[in-house]
């Protein structure tokens, strides 16, 4: 009988996980289902719409290639290889904006910049019905880049501004959130992506022998207060939206920080966004200042850095060869200046964002915590697009040599190292590997896998110990998944 019931209670311990399994693989089944036939109708519309948008831009190159406006052509080019890298007309109309000679022609720029107003405000009045029902059918990331696409487009649209909290601020003439705009009520600062938060009514009189302490209320040179705020016991403290920034260093360095971790912000929130459930739409389009913001520490040199983890007794060997790190016993990410800083930064802050926005506080599994992090860590946000290429990213291409030489480890291979594994003898190319597997995850066949892939995120940082494997939430069976990677891994190098 002992026998008996121990034995039963086995198969229930067993059952448990195999049917959680079960179950998120059914369920994501039915959701992929739900969405597969409006997404295939709502990309043929959409890259119809945007086929007629980029020919109309094309047609304003040429123009500009015929009339010598070689400057504005090359602007209208850039924005079309963003749009459509595969245009096929792109080698043509480079080719006409070469042969060009250089002139100077205001009529005809005029006439051009009309032309492109109004292709532009064709094409977000296109994507306002498009971007309704992506947001009734719960997929905010693609109704984001549509509302990112509609405010670049038509930047005075008042029913998008609206809609995400943004108000027409008279004193700067901008749009602004809440955030923006309370601060500029209260206290006179305005935030510019040179000076920082700026006294609005001064902004004209701050040069770098006459420049605003906020933290003090006084007026000084800039080599004088660079100094004043060179240590940790009086850094530059930056809040931005969603950060406290700390920085031990010059101004510049902490402003371009704060530039880049509100850009890193965006392009997270973009994708990651179902980690905040029922307050998705309300963190997408954020309009205050976030509940609880990220604090982040910046010094000038690795001395600093390290006395700073002795300091806090988080030192370990390993920090030596860092030039960053994402503490979950501090609640913040630590950093000092080096070639790559910024590519750093967007990595450890990446593990921030998912540590610190999730009540589990990470995922057990490393190579997809790391491989999220090398994903993002090169990534740009450019006129409210984001910008994610693999082409861009430096640790992905160090793989070259790996690739070509026919040694690249199956894709299950790196999805189910261990910790110590991950981090052993081969750690610097276990990086760069599991960074590929995502890459592959977000993007192989234009984004096919992306959305259930983002689910999977969510559900391993949620049940770190359980739920489905990575080919249950993609449809595909093990080897399907080991063929599709090997073949998109061919094609990209």
């Amino acid at each position: 009988m002992f026998r008996l019931a121990c034995l039963f209670l086995c198969c229930i311990a067993l059952s448990v996980p195999l049917e959680a399994a079960s179950f998120v693989k059914q369920a994501q089944a039915r959701k992929r289902a739900d969405r597969a036939e409006f997404l295939n109708t709502y990309k043929t519309e959409k890259k119809a719409s945007y086929k007629t948008y980029n020919k109309a831009l094309a047609k304003m190159i040429k123009s500009c290639a015929k009339s010598g406006l070689v400057e504005r052509g090359t602007e209208l080019l850039e924005e079309l290889k963003l749009n459509d890298p595969k245009f096929e007309d792109i080698k043509e109309l480079e080719a006409a904006l070469d042969e060009a000679e250089p002139k100077e022609n205001e009529k005809k720029l005029k006439s051009i910049e009309k032309d492109y107003d109004k292709a532009q405000k064709r094409y977000a009045k296109v994507l306002l019905p498009f971007t309704a029902e992506l947001i009734t059918k719960q997929l905010y990331g693609l109704a984001y880049d549509n509302i990112q696409q509609i405010i670049y487009c038509d930047p005075d649209n008042k029913k998008i501004r609206s809609y995400i909290g943004h108000t027409y601020n008279r004193k700067s003439k901008t749009w602004m959130n809440e955030y923006a705009d309370e601060l500029l009520k209260k206290e006179g600062l305005i935030w510019d992506d040179k000076l920082g938060w700026a006294l609005h009514k001064k902004i004209d009189e701050y040069t770098k022998d006459n420049h605003y302490d906020y933290t003090d209320e006084t007026w000084g040179s800039l080599e004088e207060l660079n100094k004043k705020h060179s240590t940790l016991k009086n850094p530059w403290p930056i809040e931005t939206q969603h950060y406290e920034i700390y920085a031990a260093c010059d101004l510049h360095i902490g402003i371009q920080a704060a530039n880049e971790l509100e850009s890193l912000y965006q392009a997270w929130i973009r994708d990651f966004v179902g980690f905040f459930g029922n307050l998705a739409m309300e963190r997408l389009f954020d309009r205050t200042a976030s509940p609880s913001k990220l604090k982040v520490y910046i010094f000038s040199n690795k001395e600093d850095f390290l006395e700073y983890a002795r300091k806090k007794k988080i030192f370990d060997p390993i920090l030596a060869e860092s030039v960053g790190f994402y503490s979950k016993k501090l609640t913040s990410s630590q950093f000092y200046l080096s070639e790559d800083w910024i590519q750093t930064l967007w990595h450890e802050v990446t593990h921030q964002l998912f540590g610190e926005n999730c009540n589990q506080g990470g995922t057990k599994r490393t190579a997809l915590a790391e491989g999220l992090a090398v994903y993002m860590e090169f990534g740009r946000v450019v006129d409210g697009r984001i910008i994610i290429n693999i082409d861009e990213n430096n640790d992905i291409q160090r793989l070259r040599p790996v690739i070509e030489g026919g040694k690249l480890p199956k894709f299950y291979e790196i999805w189910n190292l261990t910790r110590e594994q991950f981090h052993g003898t081969h750690r610097g190319l276990n990086y760069s590997l599991g960074g590929l597997c995502v890459f592959f995850l977000m993007q192989y066949d234009d984004g096919k896998y992306a959305l259930d892939f983002i689910d999977f995120v969510t559900d391993s940082h949620s049940f770190p110990k359980e739920g489905a494997e990575i080919h249950d939430f993609l449809g595909i069976s093990k080897a399907q998944l080991e063929q599709q990677f090997k073949q998109w891994v061919d094609e990209q190098f």
